[in-house]
C-alpha cells in the first residue's frame, strides 16, 4: 500500500474520543535463517487509518471512499497510537518492508457515541508471508470484569492460555467459535485472582478464529473478543 500524501497528525476538538493503540510484532527468522522463541518488536512499520466518507445516494460496495487521515510509523518497542478520532467507520492497514500485503486485507472499526466502545487494541504479527492483524475490541465495562487480560499464544497450536490478574464476576463464559458462528470450544472462566485457563486446541483446524468472552447473568453480554489464529 502506497503512502502518497501523509496527512498532519489529528488535533483533539470536541467530539474526537476514539482511540487506537496497536503493537505489531515480528515471526521471521533471525539473518541465519533461525526462528526465534520470542516474537521481536517490529520498528517503523507502516499503520494507515482511512475513514469512511461514502455519502448516501446509489454507491455500491465497490465505490466506497475510504480518506487518509493518518500514517504512522510503529516506534521502537513496536507500538503506534491513534488518537483524537470522531464518530465513523474506519479501515486500517500495515505495511512492511519485504512482506507482502493484500490491500484488501483490512481491519474495519466503527467509533461510536453510541456504543460503550471507548477504544480498540490492536495486534499486528509479520509473518514471511504476510502480517495477521488480530483485533482486541476494548470495551468500556470489560474493565468492571477483567483486570491484565492476555490470550496467548497467537498462533496457537496444541492450546491456548487465558491469564488475568483478576476477574470480579463468577458468570464469565467464553467461547472459539469459527467465522461462520460455529462454535469448537467453550468453557467458563475462574473468578479470582492471577488466574490461568486453558483451551485445548489440538483438534482445531488450522484458520482464523474468535474468542468471545461474555456474562451468562447478563443475557450472554458481550465484554471482549480476540481473534486468534490456529496453525499447527
Amino acid at each position: 500500500l502506497e503512502v502518497i500524501r501523509i496527512p498532519p497528525p489529528l488535533l483533539p476538538i470536541e467530539g474526537n474520543d476514539g482511540i487506537i493503540r496497536m503493537t505489531v510484532e515480528s515471526d521471521l527468522p533471525d539473518d541465519e535463517g533461525n526462528r526465534l522463541e520470542a516474537r521481536r518488536r517490529v520498528q517503523k512499520a507502516g499503520c494507515s487509518l482511512r475513514r469512511n466518507t461514502t455519502r448516501t445516494g446509489g454507491r455500491t460496495e465497490d465505490e466506497e471512499e475510504w480518506e487518509l487521515i493518518a500514517y504512522k510509523e510503529t516506534a521502537d518497542d513496536g507500538t503506534v497510537d491513534f488518537g483524537f478520532l470522531p464518530n465513523g467507520l474506519y479501515r486500517i492497514n500495515i505495511q512492511y518492508p519485504g512482506v507482502p500485503m493484500d490491500p484488501n486485507s483490512f481491519i474495519e472499526f466503527a467509533i461510536s457515541e453510541e456504543e460503550e466502545e471507548d477504544g480498540y487494541v490492536l495486534a499486528a504479527t509479520v509473518f514471511e508471508d504476510g502480517i495477521q492483524v488480530g483485533v482486541v475490541e476494548e470495551l468500556g465495562f470489560v474493565r468492571e470484569y477483567f483486570k491484565n487480560l492476555n490470550v496467548y499464544p497467537n498462533p496457537a497450536n496444541e492450546e491456548i492460555r487465558i491469564t488475568y490478574a483478576k476477574l470480579n464476576s463468577k458468570d464469565v463464559s467464553y467461547q472459539l467459535m469459527d467465522l461462520s458462528g460455529q462454535v469448537m470450544v467453550e468453557g467458563n472462566v475462574e473468578k479470582g485472582q492471577r488466574q490461568e485457563t486453558r483451551l485445548e486446541t489440538a483438534g482445531v483446524k488450522d484458520g482464523l478464529y474468535l474468542l468471545r468472552f461474555y456474562d451468562r447473568k447478563q443475557n450472554g453480554k458481550h465484554l471482549i473478543t480476540y481473534k486468534v489464529i490456529i496453525r499447527h
